[in-house]
């Protein structure tokens, strides 16, 4: 898993064929405001929860805070159980300040991953610890 929290298999966000390889390499580069344009062209049929937490990736890295929350909140719409949105979607919630928020996100991973800890609950949870702790 690379540092900023993009798994190194292409296919563990479940995008498969229909994922681009350039834009993993922008997002590998940190090139977040190209890589979110590149997926704003991409259709992702029966994967749309994937794409909209990709877009909220994308857009919270480049700044673009607002973008985001409505990105992680349309994934969210369409599978409230996706770790990925929910773990990315409290990493926004830390960058605001809205830590008990980021704790009711860290709580669903919990309840999702209760017989195996997802990597998605260890990094939000340390994430939280961090901020919290300062």
């Amino acid at each position: 898993q690379a540092e900023d929290g993009i798994r190194d298999s292409v296919a563990s966000r479940g995008l498969g064929d229909v994922y681009k390889r350039q834009v993993y390499e922008l997002i590998e580069d940190k090139k977040f405001d190209a890589a979110y344009k590149e997926l704003e062209n991409i259709e992702a049929p029966g994967k749309q929860d994937d794409l909209y937490n990709l877009l909220g990736f994308t857009a919270r890295k480049s700044g673009n805070l607002s973008i985001a929350a409505k990105h992680y909140e349309k994934a969210l719409d369409i599978n409230a159980r996706h770790v990925g949105a929910l773990q990315y979607q409290g990493e926004l919630f830390i960058t605001l300040g809205e830590f008990d928020s980021a704790k009711q996100n860290l709580a669903k991973i919990e309840k999702i991953c209760w017989l195996f800890a997802c990597e998605e609950e260890k990094l939000l949870k340390t994430a939280l610890e961090r901020a919290i702790d300062g």
